[in-house]
Order: structure tokens, then C-alpha cells, then sequence
């Protein structure tokens, strides 16, 4: 926080006296009359410097009836106070004072007094500014019975900077978690502190985009700074995923810069990435070094054009073949297949096949691979939009440890708040079209959002009251003649007021899903069921699912567990055995992921499964689930993953059901929206089949929790880790 301070201070001239200013002595006349040297130049600028601090002035600190103040040098008084900041953490930005005197001349000391004060507080000269001026002969001043002067300065709060720029992964390293001694200590970590503010990533400048009449930013500034690791947090839909598709050149801002340093290396892993069908694994992680293959290629031009060159030219070539070779070296080129190699057995990629085919494979194989892929890139800076989706615990574990000791940037999109709250050390939090900076973890924001929300709500009713006041009396008095000047006087306050205006709330969504008729008591029974697609997944399964149960379907990526469900639901055939539903079944089906080419919107969408509804019906359905209008007037393909997620669950609670088959209910899916579906989901009276990686989101939740391997069902109870990975590996 900025803070400023004004001086102020006069002293008699007299004979017998040194004429001290700014702490240099002037050959005069006539000196200034005081305790000390009387440097009333000094004394305004003490004055000011304590002011700003907050600190009293120089009469609390040196009092004029203390005998050791006795004709003592400024110069030292103003050493003290430069000491007294320090203390309080405070940091000079600036100095201008005048002195006001009609003799002597002061043009000539001018520099040596900046040099002098700029010494004694341990600042560059250029932030002192002195200047001099006459009274015209009016005054005590013009008249020559004394001088005066005036000063005013700016100071900064350094643990503003030491909390706002936390340039390393566990804050700033050593400054921010001990107390700076010395000025100079302080200077040197706000200096240092400016430096990197310099070495600027990315710069995002006065950003706006919205899809038609939907705003989604509004004037949003953004800088990145190097190895800061940021959490970006909001609301389903307020342009979280559309901002990273906007800073990574795949979509065009309506207005606004965004400026890339030079030679930066960004990695985005994006939640709706799409791989070529036709690589392999193996492939994918490779092209990791696609750029090394360029210089490759490069180098191999220059060696075929050396048998035509002179012998400067060849010089030249010899120099360039010397810099590309060292290039190749430093980056582990000539051992590329052995780091892919350990890339992907870290990851569990091994296990599948490096030579498999990207589009056979799973969501969360998927993205395993392209996390690979990151690893392998070593980016300058890391876009993470959701990485934890459809990644089962242990490679959600790894993925913390990567992030936790990744020396980079990186900007991470993720709903999954134990995740996010220990790799991240600041927060963006997007609302309301705008982007708000916040230090700390996510609990911290919370905690600092609500005391400014509720400060902004009581300052919102206040100046409410103090509108109604006003209008009150201007609509009594204006009519009257003894009183019209009064009220216009109030008119004026009202028109020129700043009206404080309060966000609108966001929707928060309703879950309550509707229970049909008692099934039977068997629910699902499968007898040594095959699954999978031209080959089996896992051994011949037997599951028995009874009514009233609820169960959690954890694993490995790609093990079946999808695969699993929709055998059971008879959307895909077996390979082997059977699986029998039972009687009097209503089943509700939640897959992750809806169509592309889907062109309904949101009221089209729920009109085709519910066809007897009215607009109404349709448009308070959606509400329910936390769709403002204008999400719901819109094409659900353009809508944010959250959002379409609970535009499928409106489809699922608007039915009477006694079985949920759910497929990773929580991806995408905000923090509001998450504890809604849990809530809802423990009062459910039916029986739930449900697939989900987040512990956090079923513990409590479900009755047993089935670990899937391909050797088939375990019954693991409450989670545990070693057990999990153990099983999922077999």
C-alpha cells in the first residue's frame, strides 16, 4: 500500500548562528535559531517521512527539552528516522521538498543537499527532489526573519512486495520468512523484487471477449511473472478455460494486447485436446523434441552444403555446426528414446504399450500421455486447464510432486481444491467479467474474499442510508423558498456520489433427484462377464449389486471401469458371461462428455427429453441446477464443461429413478456445485453405481468402494492408497 506524508517547519534568523540547510553549511549572515542545527529543511522532510509511517513527529521523537538534542546535526536526526522505517518495514519511493527564503541563494547547494539526504537515508539520489523559492518580500520570509520549508514524500509497505510477488514456488525464499536488517536489506529486495517484476512472462492488457450479447471479460490486466505458480479459480462459466484459449493465440480477443516475452516455451494441457489418429505413444511423447529434430535437420543441411563453401564460408559453418551440436547435448538429444522411455514408465504409460494407437486410449490415458509430453518439453511455463480429470489417485499424486517442485510458471485451472491448495501459492480468482489477485492458497482466499464482500455489503447499505437521507430532504425542501439552496446543494452530493454497486449473486445450484418405485432386491448381477472391445479388459467379473447400496468403481486409467458400466447398461456388448438388470428398474445415466456436434441450446436440450414441459418448466429446471438466462438461451456446444455437466444432470434429477450410474459426476464441475451433488446424493434413496477418482468427493458418501484391476473386483473399503495402487497395477 502506498502511503504519503506532508512536513512543514520554520525557524527564526538570527546572528551567531550557522546557517545549516539540507546539511550543508551556507555561508550567511544570519543562521537559524533551534534546539538542534535548526536544518529546517531536514525537519520537513523527518516530519513527512514520520507522517507517512504514521510514526508522530519530531517533536514526539526528539523533543526540544532533551538536553542530547542540544545543537545536534540534522543529518543524524534524519539517519534515525531512515532506522525508524526500516523497523516498521517501510521503503522510500520519493522525496520533493521546497525551501522558502528570500536570501540567500540556494541554487548552489541544491545537489549537495540531494546527495546528503539521499546518503543518509540509503536511497538513489534521484529520488530526492529540492527546490527554492522566494516570497516575493511578503511575509515573515520575504522580509528576511526567517526561512521555511515544506516537504512531502511516498512511502511503500515492503511486505506488500515480499507477499504480492512470490517469484519462487514456496514464496520468495528467504526474505519473505525473516525480518530484513538494514535498510539496505530492504532496498535490495525491493530492487531485486523490481528486477524480476521486468522479466515479465506474459502481459495481458486491458483484455475483453464476450459470445454475442454474454460478456465474459471486461478490461482484465494480467501479468506472469517467472516460477510464479497460480491458481485460477470461479464460477462454472466465467471464462476460465476461454481465457487460456485466448492468451495461447487460439482465440481472438474482442479488444486488448497480450504480449508473450521472447523465446518463452509455453506447454498447455488443454481439457478438450484432441490427438491424430495414426501415432503411437511413443510418437506423441517424442514430439516433445520436436524442435531439437528441427536443429537436427538444420545441422544436416549446413554438413551437405560444406563441400561447396570457401574457407570463410566454411569458418562460419564450422562456428554454427559447433553451437547446434552443443544445443543437441545440453538438452539430452542423443538420449531421447531413453527419457521417453523413463517419462512413461513414471506415468504407468508402459503398462499400455508405447506403440498403441493415441486414439484407443482412454480419457485419462489421453491425458497422461500429453502430461508426458509436458514433462518432456520442460516448458517455461506450464497452462493446466483441469489436469486432474479423468486421472485416477496415484497419478494424481505424481502430478502434485511434479507441480510441487517445478521451478517454472504455471497458471492451473482446476475445481479439485486439496490439489489446488498445495501447488499453488497465489490465486486469480475470476468474477464478474473481472480478474482479482489474492496471496496465499485457496483457503486464504476464501477466507479474505468473504471479509471483503462483507465490507463492500455493509459500505453498500451505509451509503444506501445516506441516499435515502438525502433524497428524503431534497424532495421536502426544494419546493420552499428558505430552503431550495439546501436541497440543490444535496441534489449536487447525490448526482456528483459514487454509487457503490453490489455484484449480482450467482445462481447456486439445486440438486434433488426424484425416486421411483421399490426395484427388486438384486439391482445389477453380472456372472463372469468379459468386457472390453476386440480384446478383453479384465478377467471374467462377477458383481452383485444390491438395492439401497451405493458404490464407488475406482482404478487405473483404462482398466474398463467405463467400459464396465455401459456393458452393464447393455450399450456395448460383452465379449464373455452376462450381466442381468433387475426388476422394476429406473435407471438415470450421467456419461462424461457430450456431443460436438451437438447444435441444440440448453432449452432445446431439455425440451427433447421432456417434451410434455413448458418454457417455464424448462427454463426453472435449468435454473435449479445454476444456469443463468443467458447460459441457458445458448448453445450448449459453446458452454463451459461445468456447465454442460449440469445441463445433463437437470436431464437426470427431472426423472423418477432408482438406479444412478454415474461416470465421473464431479469432472468440471465448481466447488458450489460439487458439495450440492454430494448433499444431494446422500439423501438419495436409490442405489448408485458411480465412477470417480476425487476420495474427497465419495468418502462418506458410499457403502463400498470396488477397486478394479484387471484381476478383477476388490472390495477395498474406505480408501487406501497403497492398496489402490497395488491393485490397479496388478
Amino acid at each position: 500500500m502506498m502511503r504519503v506524508g506532508m512536513g512543514y517547519d520554520v525557524h527564526k534568523l538570527v546572528e551567531g548562528r550557522d546557517l545549516i540547510l539540507g546539511g550543508v553549511k551556507i555561508d550567511w549572515e544570519k543562521g537559524l535559531l533551534g534546539h538542534s542545527d535548526a536544518d529546517v529543511l531536514l525537519h520537513a522532510i523527518m516530519d513527512a517521512l514520520l507522517g507517512a509511517a504514521a510514526l508522530g513527529d519530531i517533536g514526539r521523537h526528539f523533543p526540544d527539552t532533551d538536553e542530547k538534542y542540544k545543537g545536534i546535526s540534522s543529518i543524524k536526526l534524519l539517519q534515525h528516522v531512515g532506522a525508524l522505517l526500516e523497523e516498521n518495514m517501510y521503503v522510500i519511493n520519493n522525496i520533493d521538498a521546497t525551501i522558502i527564503a528570500q536570501k540567500p541563494k540556494m541554487m548552489p547547494h541544491i545537489e549537495k543537499m540531494r546527495e546528503n539526504v539521499a546518503k543518509a537515508l540509503n536511497i538513489e539520489k534521484n529520488q530526492v527532489n529540492i527546490k527554492a523559492t522566494t516570497e516575493e518580500g511578503l511575509g515573515f520570509t520575504g522580509s528576511g526573519e526567517g526561512i521555511s520549508s515544506q516537504a512531502i514524500c511516498a512511502l511503500q509497505d515492503a511486505r506488500d512486495f515480499m507477499a504480492d510477488d512470490r517469484i519462487m514456488p514456496a514464496g520468495c525464499g528467504v526474505c519473505c520468512k525473516k525480518k530484513l536488517k538494514g535498510t539496505s536489506g530492504v532496498l535490495t529486495h525491493i530492487k531485486n523484487i523490481r528486477r524480476k517484476r521486468s522479466m515479465s512472462i506474459l502481459n495481458v492488457e486491458h483484455l475483453s471477449h464476450g459470445f454475442g450479447d454474454r460478456a465474459i471479460f471486461q478490461d482484465v490486466s494480467f501479468r506472469l511473472l517467472k516460477g510464479e505458480h497460480i491458481g485460477l479459480v470461479g464460477a462454472n462459466g466465467e471464462g476460465k478455460s476461454t481465457f487460456m484459449n485466448i492468451i495461447t493465440g487460439k482465440l481472438m480477443p474482442d479488444e486488448g494486447k497480450i504480449e508473450w516475452a521472447k523465446n518463452v516455451r509455453v506447454g498447455y494441457l488443454d481439457q478438450h485436446t484432441v490427438l491424430e489418429k495414426g501415432m503411437t505413444i511413443r510418437d506423441v511423447l517424442k514430439s516433445a523434441f520436436g524442435w531439437l529434430f528441427e536443429m537436427e535437420e538444420q545441422m544436416n543441411g549446413i554438413c551437405d552444403k560444406m563441400g561447396e563453401a570457401s574457407e570463410e564460408e566454411l569458418t562460419q559453418m564450422m562456428e554454427e555446426l559447433g553451437t547446434i551440436q552443443d544445443m543437441l547435448t545440453m538438452h539430452d538429444f542423443y538420449i531421447i528414446d531413453s527419457k521417453v522411455e523413463e517419462v512413461a514408465r513414471a506415468l504407468g504409460l508402459t503398462e499400455i504399450g508405447l506403440d498403441k494407437d493415441v486414439t484407443d486410449l482412454s480419457g485419462g490415458q489421453r491425458t497422461k500421455v500429453l502430461l508426458g509430453k509436458l514433462l518432456l518439453e520442460k516448458p517455461d511455463i506450464l497452462l493446466l486447464d483441469e489436469p486432474t480429470n479423468y486421472l485416477d489417485v496415484v497419478h494424481i499424486e505424481w502430478l502434485k510432486r511434479y507441480l510441487q517442485e517445478y521451478e517454472n510458471a504455471f497458471v492451473l485451472i482446476s475445481h479439485d481444491i486439496p490439489f489446488l491448495n498445495q501447488v499453488i501459492n497465489l490465486i486469480y480468482h475470476m468474477d464478474n467479467q473481472q480478474l482479482t489477485r489474492y496471496v496465499g492458497d485457496y483457503d486464504h482466499f476464501q477466507e479474505v474474499y468473504a471479509v471483503k464482500k462483507a465490507q463492500l455489503e455493509a459500505a453498500y447499505q451505509k451509503q444506501q442510508q445516506e441516499i435515502s437521507e438525502l433524497k428524503d430532504f431534497v424532495a421536502r425542501n426544494k419546493a420552499r423558498v428558505a430552503t431550495r439552496n439546501m436541497a440543490m446543494s444535496r441534489q449536487k452530493k447525490l448526482d456528483k456520489m459514487d454509487v457503490i454497486e453490489l455484484a449480482r449473486e450467482k445462481p447456486k445450484p439445486e440438486f434433488q433427484f426424484k425416486t421411483a418405485r421399490t426395484p427388486s432386491r438384486f439391482v445389477v448381477e453380472t456372472k463372469e462377464l468379459v468386457i472390453g472391445y476386440d480384446e478383453p479388459l479384465s478377467k471374467p467379473l462377477t458383481l452383485t449389486v444390491e438395492r439401497g447400496e451405493k458404490i464407488a468403481l475406482t482404478g487405473a486409467n483404462g482398466i474398463g471401469k467405463t467400459t464396465l458400466l455401459k456393458s452393464i447398461l447393455g450399450l456395448i456388448p460383452a465379449l464373455g458371461g452376462k450381466a442381468v438388470l433387475g426388476d422394476y428398474l429406473e435407471i438415470g445415466y450421467f456419461e462424461h462428455g457430450m456431443p460436438t456436434e451437438n447444435k441444440h441450446n440448453c432449452i432445446e436440450e431439455i425440451w427433447e427429453e421432456f417434451p410434455s414441459y413448458t418454457q417455464y418448466e424448462v427454463r426453472a429446471s435449468l435454473a435449479k441446477c445454476g444456469l443463468t438466462t443467458k447460459h441457458i438461451e445458448s448453445l450448449v456446444r459453446v458452454l463451459s464443461g461445468g456447465e454442460q455437466a449440469k445441463v445433463r444432470l437437470c436431464k437426470i434429477i427431472n426423472r423418477e429413478t432408482n438406479l444412478l450410474v454415474l461416470d465421473e459426476p464431479t469432472n468440471h464441475l465448481d466447488v458450489d456445485a460439487k458439495e450440492e451433488l454430494k448433499r444431494a446424493l446422500k439423501e438419495y434413496k436409490g442405489t448408485i453405481l458411480m465412477v470417480c477418482h476425487e476420495p474427497e468427493f465419495y468418502e462418506g458418501l458410499v457403502s463400498k468402494d470396488l477397486g478394479f484391476a484387471q484381476s478383477g473386483l476388490q472390495k477395498l473399503g474406505k480408501i487406501n492408497a497403497g492398496l489402490y495402487a497395488k491393485s490397479a497395477l496388478n
